[in-house]
This record gives C-alpha cells, structure tokens and sequence, in this order.
C-alpha cells in the first residue's frame, strides 16, 4: 500500500509536486528523515445522512432519503531521523506540505486558479480524495525516543467519494441532415457510484442540441444553435456555456432539463458494463456533430 498527497502548490513556491507518505514500513525518503504510517482512518464507507419524518401520533419515524456526508481522513505518521536536528527540519516541511495557506484565483505563482490538495492512496489501483486540512500537523516527541516523531493530520473531504482515473469518449454523428439523434456507449464497469460527465458538443449548425442519458435525464438548448465555438456541459458545476466567449447557455435549458440529477449509472444499478447517453438535434442543412465525454470513475472505498 502506498499512500501521496499532491499539491498544486504548497508555501515554499514548490508546484506540481506528489510527496509520498507511506510506501510499506521501510517508509519513504523525506527531507534526511524517514516517513511513514502506521495508522489511518477514514477509507471505509463515506458517513450517511439520513433524513425522516414523523406525524404527531406516528410510532417512530418514516424514512425519506438519504445523502452522503464528508469525509474524515485521520492519518498517524512517523518521522525517524538520525538526530533530533533532522526531525525538526522535517517537521517544518510538513507544515509546509499540509499548511491550509492556498493561493486564491489567478494569484499562483504561475497566474493560474488556486491550490488543489488531493489525497492518493495506492491499493492495486490509485484512488484520490480532494482534501482540505481539518486539524495538525500535531507532533509528539519523547526525549526517550530521541530518533523518532510521532505526527498525527486530520484531513476532511466535503465530496467524500473517491475517483479513479479520468476516461475519455468520443463520437460524432456522421454526415446527416435534418433531424438526427445517436447514441453513445460510456465504460462505467469499474465503478461503483454515479459519475457527473463533462461534455463538450462541437458541430456548426447544429441546432437545438439535446443530451439524454439512460435514466431519461436531459440537458436541451432550446432555440440555441452551435456556431463557432463549442458547448461545454458541466453538471457537478450547474454549467452550461460557450467555450472561449464563456456566455452562459442556461437561459436556453428548457423546463425538463436538469442538471441536477444528470448522471452516468454504475454497473450495480443496470446491470450491465457500460451506461448510454443519446445526442439529438437538427441541421437545416446537413453538418456533423461530435461528442467528446470525459467522466471519472467513483468509489465508495479506497
């Protein structure tokens, strides 16, 4: 097991960077120390909030819904080093690498939107969490132990559900004319929630572009026609824009649409290895649209 947390940028100007926690107990290089853990929490099934009712003679309660509440992660880490000397310039790079200091949109040291904190864990495959610090680094020395320093990080995750590697699907209609609709079959096999697709429609012409996936949600642009630029859909975000102008597409949704509750099925609910989403609309004369979705698959567990 292998555990990493990455930062876009931490406060001592690094960018980029995966620093690794824990790779077995032989641990993992750190700053002239060694690190690892020896304790962790918060991997397991994300909390449940569940929501109920009660009439004035009911007996109990009636439950309505359910709904998943963040994540706690508790991490117990060791730092071992030769002399207390090395610890202690260790223990500042940790400060460094959980410090909640993030840069704010468009202030980073390269011009771009702020800080992202993502906790990886490694367990046959890679599963990540988008983490904000909670509690710590709290450090625990004992002159006793003088080559060693326990240091325990509370981190919390608002969207508990881990992701898995980001898969990409194209299609395109072909060449037609008129009214036209085709579906597209998207890999949803190695999941084991629902995932929130982000798509991209790109086709000059192509009028009153409509998505629906197989529950029988839909996202459809009435009155609205793709010219030069793209339409980008992002239901996580309740998006619906023009990519490059950035105008905002939304008045177009009709009343059925729902961004809400657009979603890709995994397995477990349907049976079957992929899950559907069908692309309408109309050219007035002939054209082609093209398709391109990109979903990250979603876990209950690491």
């Amino acid at each position: 097991m292998k555990l990493s947390l990455y930062r876009k940028y931490d406060t001592l100007g690094n960018s980029g960077v995966e620093q690794f926690l824990h790779d077995s107990r032989n641990g993992v290089q750190f700053h002239g120390c060694k690190l690892f853990a020896d304790s962790e929490e918060g991997f397991g099934m994300p909390p449940l909030m569940n929501k109920s009712e009660k009439g004035p003679f009911e007996h109990g309660e009636t439950f309505k819904l359910y709904r998943l509440a963040p994540r706690t992660i508790r991490l117990g880490l060791v730092l071992q080093g030769e002399t207390y000397e090395k610890i202690a310039v260790a223990r500042r790079q940790l400060v460094a690498l959980f410090s909640p200091l993030v840069y704010e949109k468009g202030t980073g040291p390269d011009g771009r939107t702020g800080d992202t904190m993502y906790l990886y864990k490694y367990l046959g495959d890679k599963r990540g969490l988008r983490v904000r610090l909670s509690e710590g680094p709290r450090f625990e020395y004992t002159f006793a132990d003088a080559n060693e320093m326990r240091v325990d990080v509370e981190l919390v995750a608002y969207r508990p559900l881990f992701f898995g590697n980001s898969e990409t699907t194209t299609d395109d209609s072909g060449v037609v004319s008129g009214s036209f609709s085709f579906t597209t079959y998207i890999n949803v096999r190695y999941s084991d929630w629902f995932m929130r697709p982000r798509i991209l429609l790109s086709g000059p012409g192509w009028q009153d572009p409509k998505v629906k996936t197989g529950e029988g949600e839909v996202i459809e642009l009435d009155g609205y026609t793709i010219v030069s630029f793209p339409v980008y859909m992002v239901p996580e975000n309740r998006e619906v824009y023009e990519v490059t102008t950035d105008t905002d597409l939304k008045p177009y949704m009709t009343g059925v649409s729902n961004l809400e509750n657009f979603r890709l099925r995994p397995t477990t609910l349907h049976g079957g290895g992929s899950d559907t989403l069908e692309f309408s609309g109309s050219f007035s004369g002939s054209g082609t649209a093209s398709v391109t979705i990109y979903h990250e698959n979603q876990y209950l567990s690491a």
